[in-house]
């Protein structure tokens, strides 16, 4: 990844993707959605890293494990209706923030970036409806996309003792 900073959009990186074949536009853009069935299966494993996994690094491990960090404790508060409109915009803030980090300093081989901003669209998905920012999607819709996105990272990525996260619907 290139160490240009700039503000990712699920649009410009579906877009983008769909450029290259892996997210067909009609179903990632128009529905606002993206979701685990965008990594192709047997696509990670090409450059797989022991157990069929992408080798990550250390910028990339601290960028999803932060995120992790500022958005799982908050999900049983999202799911009881306990959370306001400024502690989703903070948390949408924060995701995206690492987004940013993760696409300025993370260094990944062609297949790995490839499956990685796949995630990344999944991310920013979610942090846009956190930050209000999704027209007609109500902000706690925005959890579905993170919590699938993080385990997508765990199922493809090798970041050790990473585990799936298990939430209530």
């Amino acid at each position: 990844m290139t160490r240009t900073k700039f503000h990712l959009s699920a649009f410009a990186l579906v877009t983008g993707l769909a450029m290259f074949g892996s997210i067909p536009v009609s179903s990632a853009a128009e529905t606002g959605t993206a979701t685990a069935a965008t990594v192709p299966a047997g696509q990670a494993q090409t450059t797989a890293v022991g157990a069929d996994r992408i080798a990550t690094d250390a910028p990339l491990r601290q960028g999803m494990t932060t995120i992790r960090k500022v958005f799982e404790p908050y999900i049983p508060l999202i799911r009881s209706g306990q959370f306001g409109n400024g502690h989703y915009a903070a948390v949408g803030t924060a995701v995206n923030q690492q987004i940013e980090y993760i696409v300025g300093n993370c260094k990944l081989d062609p297949e790995g970036d490839r499956v990685l901003h796949e995630l990344l669209v999944q991310l920013q998905l979610g942090a846009d409806r956190f930050g209000g920012k999704a027209e007609g999607t109500a902000r706690d819709q925005g959890v579905a996309p993170i919590v699938a996105a993080l385990n997508d990272y765990g199922r493809y990525f090798d970041h050790p003792d990473w585990q799936p996260i298990r939430e209530a619907q």
